[in-house]
């Protein structure tokens, strides 16, 4: 199969290498021969041109650099890149240093393709510590060249590159690099009328709006979504949307992810009411996680509707971004109803749809999943239409694009069964409002995802985890999706020191979050874990890091000891397993005076807690990183007789178990062992957080991360690799909720919690092993990597991927079942396995 990933531009600009600011970005001229040690016995050699050099010799890499003639994409050569193995870091192919001397917005193309299916980063950032990456992107490139383009806001004065970095083994080719500055010239307009979808909310909130509201609600058993209201009070229409932020919250309303034309004037609006007194500020913020607000507007709330008005002109290099209505802590609750919130170019322009009308199309169940055996139905809300001449358009296509279904309906609110699909897999129903040819409407969509029945097994022989708030809507998608632990890290605060006791001697329990997650059938994780401000006469920390701080009281270890019994001993029966904890290897913990001596105490002192009151209880430690052996061995100094589970995080983006290449976490697994056993003995080895920093979207792919096409066999290669390393439980990151349309960073929801290919593929290898033993690799054929389990009522599962070029022998696909990736039986002709897995039982 064909991954194709293309990034939007709307801005269309030509970059030429007379704008070029890299030196010999099309690698021409000379080139030099390099033969460079690299950590533990690594080598990076070959050949590389002037003005790029290889900047991976820290990190346990092999390379191979070479010239190739045959098929440049212009010119007369380009760079061929082999990263043959990867056991930490990353292989880094690094551009010449530059430093402006003003800043400025940069736009960025790189050609790139490559004969395997797996992940590259490009990226500009600062060359020095700390590493300020000023822009960048995730991508899959395919056999044929492509041209990938990012923008970056670069300081000045500040030394920077270029980098493309890879995580896994791989093979790429790249060519024709170009790094010049932005022109907000001859820009193309953005289309007229209003560029907000459902603003006025006559049918609902949908078409990509999301709403956050309060990081500690979901610590409380709460889930506290807005309303739309119909009251006969709203200004536009009918209805109205309302919000109530709790006292000491946040709370924050998106639009749908707008694009936008830099350079140009608009005019934002809408209707607002609220608390007297209340404070809120109506933003146009970016999409990346490093855009800056390009417009703000404070409003002071009053009980009755006033209208706000946002002129501004886009000088920043926005292309995609949100509206947003954002509503900070106060002391008191503050109640926010807003109406017919609008942006639109100034002057004016004909607008894009023939009508004033509004679409959504809805699935009310946890992660937009349906369950083999169950009957949903679609909420469809339609305002605007006309039933002499107007229409619904129903498209629904499958997760590769191809249509499977189309259906006219009239234009008015109704409620639509879900089509009764054959086999699992995710899909999405598109809705459009047409008179003709012509779009009345923004279009609405709705992700879904077709699932077997989860496994009935103990939460605690289960070997999938996530990170999720602490509500019955999410107790209920973890369940449906597989997933039996949870862990308490920054999803769900509530055992963190800061938070359970948050002043000295003052503890504060979260009884009911804690009880709904267990009776829901789900094993707990919970976290021993950060320094309260009153154990440090140090600078106090805000926000979210306001849970760490260095200590220096002298009776700091006394509190630890009190504060680990007292959440040992309140939860006991409900949360028996407990990690010490997260990432002390950080940054933030070293560099600010944090000693491994502390964090090994923490450990000790934990440990004979739990022995005293709670013998029962699992300990999980050291929580190390990939590669980064020296926190290893100075967390294991006190030995494996102070903690039950030894665990570590890995967040990589490429494909694992490349075929014949070593896969990186078995190499990581082995050398851990060698360290427990010199440190005192084995331990189980589990995996508390980790997976793809950049989840792409269905919804909004040209924002980045892994193409949803890619997810499934990411994940799935994750996992698989993973178990046969050895590692017990894998804890993946994370499901926070209500992030706005297009999010990618660790985000495996979409905006309106429908759960991504990533997870629901995960969802269907839970489906089909989970609480069985851990699989073994076994030989079946060159290019081809077959793990198998240990039997189960008499069929053993096998897992299957290859480079597609070898197909399976008869010895193994006789009498056998034969599966895709979504657990879909497969022709029993001749089978070549190709970068996504497929499952075999027999």
């Amino acid at each position: 199969m064909r991954i194709l990933l293309t990034f939007l531009s709307m801005t269309a600009m030509t970059l030429t290498a007379a704008d070029n600011m890299l030196g010999n970005g099309g690698f021409e001229g000379d080139w030099q021969d390099i033969d460079i040690a690299a950590k533990d016995g690594g080598r990076i050699q070959g050949q590389i041109p002037a003005g790029w050099r290889d900047n991976s010799n820290w990190a346990a890499v092999s390379a191979v650099y070479s010239c190739d003639r045959q098929m440049p994409n212009s010119g007369d050569a380009c760079l061929k890149v082999t990263a043959a193995q990867v056991n930490s870091g990353n292989v880094q192919l690094a551009a010449q240093t530059l430093t402006l001397t003003e800043p400025g917005i940069y736009r960025i193309s790189v050609h790139l393709r490559s004969e395997r299916a797996g992940a590259l980063r490009l990226q500009l950032r600062q060359e020095a510590a700390p590493y300020a990456a000023y822009g960048g992107m995730l991508v899959m490139p395919t056999p044929e060249w492509a041209k990938y383009e990012f923008i970056a806001d670069v300081p000045a004065d500040i030394p920077f590159m270029l980098l493309i970095l890879t995580g896994a083994p791989t093979e790429y080719w790249v060519d024709d690099a170009i790094l010049a500055k932005a022109d907000l010239q001859n820009v193309p307009p953005p289309p007229g009328g209003n560029l907000v979808a459902n603003g006025s909310f006559e049918a609902g909130i949908g078409n990509g709006w999301s709403v956050q509201n309060g990081e500690k609600l979901t610590w409380a058993f709460q889930d506290n979504r807005p309303e739309v209201v119909t009251d006969g009070s709203a200004t536009a229409g009918e209805r109205y949307l309302r919000l109530r932020v709790p006292p000491g919250n946040n709370g924050q309303i998106r639009s749908q992810l707008i694009r936008w034309s830099p350079g140009y004037n608009y005019r934002a609006g809408l209707w607002i009411k609220g608390t007297n007194g209340g404070k809120a500020a109506l933003r146009l913020r970016g999409a990346t996680r490093n855009s800056p607000v390009a417009a703000s507007h404070d409003v002071v709330l009053s009980g009755v509707w006033q209208r706000v008005a946002m002129p501004f002109k886009l000088d920043k290099f926005i292309e995609l971004g949100w509206l947003t209505l954002e509503v900070p802590a106060q002391e008191q609750e503050v109640i926010v109803a807003i109406d017919d919130l609008r942006a639109e170019v100034d002057p004016p322009l004909p607008p894009q749809f023939a009508a004033n009308a509004e679409i959504t199309i809805a699935l009310d169940t946890p992660g937009k999943i349906v369950l083999d055996g169950e009957k949903q139905s679609f909420a469809i809300a339609c305002h605007g239409g006309n039933a002499a001449s107007d229409d619904l358009l129903l498209t629904i296509t499958d997760f590769r694009g191809k249509t499977i279904l189309t259906r006219r309906l009239p234009p008015t609110s109704q409620t639509l069964p879900v089509p009764n699909l054959a086999g699992h897999g995710v899909f999405k129903a598109r809705l459009e409002l047409r008179r003709g040819d012509a779009l009345l409407a923004h279009p609405a969509e709705q992700l879904w995802s077709q699932l077997p029945q989860p496994r009935d097994i103990p939460p605690t022989a289960s070997r999938f985890g996530v990170h999720i708030s602490l509500s019955p809507y999410f107790f209920a998608l973890a369940r449906r999706s597989g997933q039996r632990w949870l862990r308490l890290h920054d999803t769900s605060m509530i055992a963190k020191w800061a938070e359970l006791e948050p002043e000295e001697g003052q503890f504060l329990f979260y009884d009911d979050a804690v009880s709904g997650a267990h009776d829901a059938g789900l094993a707990i994780l919970g976290m021993l874990d950060g320094i309260p401000y009153w154990l440090t006469s140090g600078k106090r920390e805000t926000g979210y890091w306001s849970r760490w701080h260095i200590p220096d009281r002298p009776d700091t270890m006394a509190k630890w000891e009190q504060y680990c019994r007292t959440a040992i001993s309140h939860y006991q029966g409900r949360i028996d397993h407990w990690e010490i904890w997260n990432e002390p290897w950080g940054r933030w913990w070293l560099t600010r005076g944090g000693k491994p001596e502390m964090y090994v105490e923490f450990m000790r002192r934990a440990y004979q807690i739990k022995q005293d009151i709670h013998p029962d209880a699992v300990i999980v430690g050291v929580d190390t990183y990939r590669g980064n052996e020296k926190w290893t061995s100075d967390a294991l100094a006190g030995g494996t007789g102070i903690f039950d589970v030894f665990s570590y995080h890995e967040y990589n983006n490429a494909l694992m178990g490349e075929p014949g290449a070593p896969i990186g976490v078995a190499t990581s697994t082995a050398r851990w062992r060698e360290l427990l056993a010199e440190h005192g003995g084995e331990r189980p080895i589990w995996n508390t957080e980790g997976g793809s920093e950049s989840i792409g979207s269905c919804y909004r792919p040209e924002t980045g991360g892994i193409p949803y096409l890619l997810q499934p066999a990411y994940i799935v290669r994750f996992d698989v690799c993973g178990m046969a390393a050895g590692v017990e439980r894998f804890f993946l990151y994370s499901l926070h909720p209500d992030r706005g349309e297009g999010n990618i960073f660790c985000a495996n929801l979409e905006h309106d919690r429908a759960i991504k290919p990533l997870l629901a593929a995960r969802a269907v290898l839970a489906s089909l092993m989970d609480g069985n033993g851990l699989p073994t690799e076994i030989a079946v054929a060159d290019g081809i990597r077959c793990f198998r389990f240990p039997p189960e009522n008499g069929r053993t599962l096998h897992v299957l991927w290859g480079n597609g070029n070898t197909p399976l022998p008869d010895s193994i696909t006789k009498d056998a079942d034969i599966m895709d990736i979504w657990g879909n039986p497969l022709p029993s002709t001749t089978i070549t396995p190709s970068f996504e897995p497929i499952y075999l039982r027999k």
